[in-house]
């Protein structure tokens, strides 16, 4: 009995004492070759000593989004999560991937528990032709996926579920045919629910907006809204850059809303609104449908 005692504290210990990474993570990768600061999300998934999950990461060139999602799969060794690439499902990239070339991030974890925060070091792999290239990763859990782009990119690319045929029992009458689904109906835009995502503080009287298709371009087009008003309306989304410079009225809160006009092939309709204000720059990434807008508070610094 003593002998039991003692694996069960030693379990019980353990266990509680054990990192957990479950959950989506949400920041920012930096290349050290390049300087260049990609929006980054990771999505995993730890079942016992095996982690497995998807890897998102964007960024724009000369008014041209690019992302690439892939698998990923890990382990929790000596305090340090590793996590490497694995397969890749989608991208866009100017240029075919560089085969044989995989990342792979180092990122400290402490203590017991969700952890909250990741941040370390990654790199890519030495191969003939390629020389290892690092930077820097720093990401913080979401508690929810409003606003994430990885889920809305997984949506996208999940399968509709096919329709399969039953043959009919012998000598029984066919029955009538079940009428589709109805098509959702477009809501006014008062009318519709608001997913809130996070404030944006500007310090300018005008700002810059750039809006992208954040994954398939797929017919996306939206409306945007300030303040309860159209300033810009059916924009039609794609892999480049709408602009359009708002003046922004007197007072220090606003509200800037995107209201999907339609689904595209795809839904929900998903997209990046990139905010410019002087040399800062805030990624948006938002999804919306025919009941429900994408709602930011722009807050005035003075």
């Amino acid at each position: 009995m003593r002998y039991l005692f003692l694996l069960a504290l030693f379990l019980v210990t353990r266990c509680a004492g054990a990192q957990e990474v479950n959950g989506l993570y949400i920041g920012t990768l930096y290349n050290d070759t390049t300087r260049l600061l990609q929006h980054f999300e990771l999505s995993l998934t730890q079942e016992g000593g095996r982690i497995r999950g998807f890897a998102y990461s964007t960024f724009t060139v000369n008014d041209r989004f690019y992302y690439g999602i892939r698998k990923v799969k890990g382990i929790i060794r000596d305090g340090q999560l590793f996590v490497e690439d694995d397969d890749l499902l989608d991208n866009n990239f100017p240029e075919k991937p560089a085969k044989g070339v995989r990342k792979l991030l180092v990122l400290p974890v402490t203590g017991g528990g969700l952890v909250e925060t990741l941040e370390g070091r990654w790199e890519t792999n030495r191969t003939k032709i390629y020389a290892p290239v690092t930077g820097s990763v720093s990401l913080r859990r979401k508690t929810d996926s409003v606003g994430s782009a990885l889920v809305a990119r997984l949506n996208e690319l999940r399968p509709a579920p096919a329709a399969t045929a039953r043959p009919l029992p012998r000598h029984s009458e066919p029955k009538t045919p079940v009428a589709p689904a109805a098509a959702p109906v477009p809501l006014a835009f008062a009318e519709r629910k608001s997913n809130s995502l996070r404030p944006v503080t500007v310090r300018g009287d005008s700002i810059s907006l750039a809006l992208y298709d954040n994954g398939v371009v797929d017919g996306d087009s939206v409306s945007i809204y300030l303040n309860g008003q159209p300033v810009l309306t059916h924009v039609r989304l794609s892999d480049t850059a709408t602009r359009y410079t708002l003046r922004l009225p007197a007072g220090e809160h606003f509200e800037l809303a995107l209201m999907a006009e339609n689904l595209g092939t795809l839904a929900p309709n998903t997209g990046l609104l990139q905010i410019v204000d002087g040399e800062q720059r805030h990624n948006i990434y938002f999804s919306a449908d025919l009941q429900t807008n994408a709602r930011l508070e722009l807050l005035k610094q003075r």
